[in-house]
């Protein structure tokens, strides 16, 4: 069962760090459906960084 307050939770938790990432990297655009796109690749790197 989905706990529907957990995920309110965190969807706020996602558009707050797409607007940080947004100030820290102006011009970038980072929509919130693409974020997971980035956090493979961010788990991907930190991993073949890892086992380099």
């Amino acid at each position: 069962m989905i706990d529907h307050q957990k995920l309110q939770k965190l969807v706020g938790q996602l558009y707050s760090a797409v607007s940080e990432l947004g100030r820290m990297f102006p011009g970038r655009h980072f929509p919130p459906k693409k974020i997971g796109i980035w956090s493979g690749v961010w788990g991907s790197a930190w991993l073949r960084m890892l086992m380099t």
